[in-house]
């Protein structure tokens, strides 16, 4: 129950109180002289006293509720903070299943411009990109630039499996029955700005940056005949966007995208 709404009912009985006080003054005050009847002030006493007791129950409760609540949600904010602060900082030294650090996922652009550029160099590469995207069957698989692409698939594999990390975390603070919307803001301010914002600021360039769009358009993770969707074999394809359009739906990272637009 909200602050407000407990003032309020406070407010109610305090109210009950004076209108009891005054009905009292009223039946049994004469100028000076007090007549009490105690039968008379049983029967009318007796009932408001209950009703006061029972209200006073009920907001006892509501109260001790509102408590477990806040004291709930504190538990679980402390719960996703250290969770989030993990990811930030995991690495391969403390992580065995794992090839590259958050940071080094987080920084996709300084990767894929490194490696674009290694096979812009290539001629072999050019001549089998040409092709593949005129609908050619082309496989990459043995060429001289494989090399370059088998990194850059396992680069793209780890950066997606974080992605999606992201994204579970995200759908699951959002839902959480136990975490009240302060603290669920704090969480979604502390993640942009501790590594959401990293991602969304690439995507931007790469989405508006006429040198990066050649690079979105043409990195390929793989050439293989019997993919007929090709968007799946970019390194920027559908997956690589799932986590930027939910950072759009969601209200306070959005809000906090379009900030970093501004600024």
């Amino acid at each position: 129950m909200k602050t407000k709404h407990i003032w309020t009912l406070l407010l109610i009985l305090f109210s009950l109180l004076f209108v009891t006080d005054i009905l009292i003054r009223l039946f049994y005050c004469d100028t000076t002289s007090l007549s009490f009847n105690s039968q008379e002030f049983n029967n009318i006493a007796s009932p408001i006293i209950s009703l006061l007791g029972f209200l006073g129950v009920i907001v006892t409760i509501l109260l001790t509720l509102n408590q477990l609540r806040k004291q709930q949600s504190s538990d679980y904010f402390k719960y996703y903070k250290e969770f989030i602060d993990n990811i930030a900082t995991e690495n391969p030294t403390n992580k065995n299943n794992i090839q590259f650090s958050t940071f080094e996922l987080l920084q996709f652009h300084l990767f894929v411009m490194d490696k674009f550029w290694l096979l812009k160099e290539n001629p072999e590469y050019l001549k089998d990109l040409s092709l593949y995207k005129a609908d050619n069957p082309v496989r990459s698989e043995g060429k001289s630039y494989d090399t370059i692409l088998g990194n850059v698939r396992l680069f793209y594999a780890s950066l997606l499996i974080l992605l999606r990390r992201y994204i579970m975390l995200i759908n699951e603070i959002d839902n959480h029955r136990f975490l009240d919307n302060n603290h669920k803001e704090i969480l979604f301010k502390h993640l942009y700005e501790s590594q959401l914002g990293d991602y969304t600021s690439a995507v931007w360039l790469f989405d508006f940056e006429d040198e990066l769009k050649e690079i979105k358009e043409n990195l390929f993770i793989s050439f293989i005949p019997e993919f007929k969707d090709k968007d799946k074999l970019k390194f920027f394809n559908r997956e690589f966007y799932e986590l930027f359009h939910l950072v759009e739906k969601n209200k306070t990272l959005n809000k906090l995208r379009q900030s970093d637009y501004t600024s």
